[in-house]
């Protein structure tokens, strides 16, 4: 709610003693002053006493003015001198009605140096009048109205035609740091047909952070839906590189977010938008704080005022002298100072695509001293930069800008200075295929095709095509890069149709591998192929083949009639592996059995026999190492074929194993040298009959190993025995034989016994005497070797 409050005070000076017949006339200036008052609980109430209340203040008030007035007498100086002097009275307004604000109220004195002239004092001299207190209230309610019709006219806002059509909240910061990364979704077109393109809500000043995002957004409206420019003083932001625009159909609004924000970006922006029917622009700032503190310059919202109206109302201003009017005086003509009639221009660029830039201005003065500084150094003409001027127009060529060039480019002529900012782009890098595509490649039908070629950086932006049509992810084909930098097509069940020239190209760049892809029908061939088996009546058998690739497809035959499954007859596809699953065989199944691919087949015979019974079984055998072993088992049918397993795996010929069958139903397993790892349990299969035992095998002996002590006492005349232990390995296969030998020779058997037993060696010395002192070598010695000390 709005409270207008309007005081006036007129008082009347009261005839000094002093000074004869002198008038004084003392104006007191009205005073607009507009105190809102907002409570949020009830509505101000001003009550008859509170008026009372303020009328004996003002009283109180007027003494202290009548003393000041005598103060004002003692100083006839400044009367004569025809000085003003203001005296501000604060007159406090109850807490309740004013919300505890002060009220200044201008009273200036003027004294005129005129003839004294005599005037009675009005009635109402006696005291103060009470002030008048008005109070309006706002039709509708809003505080949007404390600017009303009799306001001052410099108070209006030049921008009040711009008010939000649109329900939307204002987005806050964190609403739009993310706006540079969503997508754009159209305009709407809002209002009546024909309606020209308005903005209806913007911010007059921005804030953004160095090197983060900035964004500057308005909110427009027009039918047909507007289109937009922004610009950077007189510079068009076109959208690429920092500058994105971005737009929001939902809330209708235009966004210019700007890329890893510099400090050279700050200042004056522009957008214009417009349509068929007409066009709108704004101004606002932008400004760029570092990033380790606070702007706030941001939140500093400056006003704009009109003109003052010429509605206002004239005053009162009583009975006065009119005053002699000035003469009129020749006025000082200041010559006007130099300046740039054209100023630089911010310039942005690539490194390594342009050669040059040029900025360029005209000074009012031609053919100045210009002097030139990047940042706060000067700069001078060389290989890198080049000064010229002509008439008016100063320029500073910079050769082959880079990165490190970028700053401020400041331009100084006689103390007046012009800067721009020059902004140099790291330049694009540069990539190269390591790896191009063969010139033809081949495909086959139903089959995918893996088109690859490699890049030297796995970050290079690479594109296929088939023909003049760029292929993007989809079922049919698949692109992918790996970080290693090979690149891959692959094109998912190739038909006929997809036979043509395929290229990769790096984007944004001239390079190029092409391949010719032809597409063919792919020739199945057999990995694995079919084997022969006989079998026995009743029994089940199945033929096993094997493809190179899973989607290849078979068809089976016996002889050349084509095999279909039935309840007897199944046909297995498992992968690559097919199978042919024939079930209770009978003596007819007996042939030979085909299996066919589009470039390949593979046969096997069948042989279906009648029942058979082992008549001999095999039997468990022990072995020894390097030794022979022969197991033998006999069958009923002679004509039958049988084999042997160790374990589960089947025992072959070879060079040190013969499998021999004489031909009356005997078999032979024959070892002609065991080796320990033939040891396990061995099985003979002939068709569903088994027999099994088990073949131990022995570790060959050793040569016999054995210690004796090196030194061995006994007294004289009694006897001595002395027990060597020996080993010969975990089975002894030959005799152990003994020799001992005294100072080199033999020692004869009445002098000591010698006996061998199972694992020792016993000497029994039967009388000792001095002259059986001496050094004895004892010899051990069996089929693998002998040992002696």
């Amino acid at each position: 709610k709005e409270e207008k409050v309007e005081i006036k005070v007129e008082e009347k000076k009261v005839e000094e003693k002093k000074v004869e017949a002198k008038k004084v006339e003392i104006k007191v200036e009205e005073k607009k002053a507009e105190v809102k008052v907002e409570e949020k609980k009830a509505e101000v109430k001003v009550e008859t006493k509170k008026v009372e209340e303020k009328k004996a203040e003002v009283k109180v008030e007027a003494k202290k003015v009548e003393e000041k007035k005598a103060e004002i007498k003692v100083e006839k100086k400044k009367v004569e001198a025809k000085k003003e002097e203001k005296i501000e009275i604060k007159v406090e307004e109850e807490k309740k009605v004013a919300a505890k604000k002060e009220e200044k109220i201008e009273i200036k004195i003027e004294a005129e140096p005129e003839e004294p002239k005599t005037k009675e004092q009005p009635a109402a001299q006696k005291g103060l009048e009470a002030p008048s207190i008005e109070i309006i209230r706002d039709k509708n309610g809003s505080r949007r109205g404390s600017f009303l019709d009799d306001r001052r006219p410099s108070l209006l806002m030049g921008d009040d035609k711009r008010r939000p059509s649109i329900d939307v909240r204002r987005p806050s910061i964190q609403d739009m740091d993310e706006k540079i990364n969503l997508p754009c979704t159209p305009l709407r077109a809002i209002g009546e047909e024909g309606k020209p393109a308005t903005i209806v809500d913007f911010q007059e000043s921005y804030s953004a952070v160095e090197d983060q995002t900035g964004y500057i957004s308005v909110q427009v409206e027009g039918n047909p839906a507007p289109t937009w420019k922004f610009f950077k003083n007189i510079t068009e932001l076109v959208d690429g590189g920092r500058y994105k625009h971005h737009t929001d159909g939902e809330s209708n609004t235009i966004t210019l977010c700007i890329r890893k924000v510099k400090p050279n970006d700050e200042g004056k922006y522009r957008v214009v938008v417009s349509n068929a029917h007409g066009e709108d622009s704004a101004e606002m700032q932008l400004y760029v704080s570092d990033s380790s503190g606070m702007d706030f310059r941001a939140m500093l919202k400056k006003r704009k005022y009109a003109k003052w109206g010429n509605q206002e109302k004239d005053p009162d201003w009583g009975d006065l002298k009119e005053v002699e009017k000035p003469k009129p005086q020749l006025k000082k003509v200041e010559r006007k100072s130099d300046t740039f009639s054209k100023p630089l221009v911010d310039i942005t660029c690539k490194e390594g695509k342009e050669k040059k830039v040029v900025f360029e201005a005209n000074f009012t003065k031609p053919n100045a001293k210009a002097k030139w500084m990047l940042r706060k150094d000067e700069i001078f003409t060389g290989s890198k930069y080049k000064f010229k001027n002509e008439g008016d127009h100063y320029t500073c060529t910079v050769m082959n800008p880079k990165v490190e060039d970028s700053g401020k480019y400041t331009l100084e002529i006689a103390g007046v200075q012009c800067m721009a900012y020059l902004t140099v782009e790291e330049a694009d890098p540069v990539y190269k295929f390591t790896k191009n595509l063969k010139k033809t490649e081949k495909g086959f039908l139903t089959h995918d095709c893996h088109l690859e070629c490699a890049v030297d950086n796995s970050l290079a932006p690479i594109s296929w095509w088939k023909g003049e049509t760029k292929l993007e992810n989809s079922d049919k084909y698949v692109i992918g890069k790996e970080l290693s930098g090979a690149v891959n097509l692959i094109i998912k069940n190739c038909v006929a149709e997809d036979a043509d020239q395929y290229t990769c190209k790096i984007e944004k760049q001239t390079d190029k591998t092409e391949t010719k892809l032809k597409i063919l029908e792919y020739n199945y061939k057999f990995t694995k192929v079919l084997k022969s088996q006989s079998l026995f009546v009743k029994d089940t058998v199945t033929l096993a083949c094997e493809l190179d690739h899973v989607l290849g497809q078979v068809e089976w035959f016996k002889g050349d009639v084509k095999i279909v499954e039935s309840d007897k007859v199944q046909i297995i596809k498992d992968g690559r592996k097919h199978k042919l699953v024939l079930q209770d065989v009978a003596k007819t199944d007996s042939g030979m059995y085909r299996c066919v691919s589009n470039a390949d087949k593979t046969e096997a015979e069948i042989s279906v026999k009648r029942p058979n019974k082992f008549m001999k079984k095999l039997k468990d055998a022990t072995g020894d190492e390097t030794q022979k072993c022969v197991l033998e088992v006999q069958v009923q049918d002679e004509e039958a074929d049988i084999q042997f397993f160790l374990g589960d795996q089947e025992i072959t010929k070879s060079d040190r194993i013969d499998i021999v069958s004489p031909g009356d139903g005997t078999h032979k397993l024959v070892y002609n040298r065991l080796e320990l790892t033939d040891a396990g349990e061995i099985t003979c299969v002939c068709g569903p009959l088994e027999s099994k035992c088990t073949l131990k095998v022995n570790k060959k002996e050793t040569k016999p190993k054995f210690e004796v002590p090196p030194k061995v006492e006994s007294p004289a005349k009694e006897s001595k025995v002395l027990e060597v232990p020996f080993s010969t390995g975990e089975s002894r296969q030959s005799k152990v034989t003994v020799k001992v030998f005294k100072d080199g020779k033999p020692v004869s058997p009445e002098e000591v016994d010698i006996v061998v037993e199972n694992d020792k060696l016993v000497l029994n010395f039967k009388s000792t005497e001095f002259k059986d002192s001496g050094e004895f070598r004892i010899v051990l010695e069996n089929a693998a070797g002998a040992e002696e000390h």
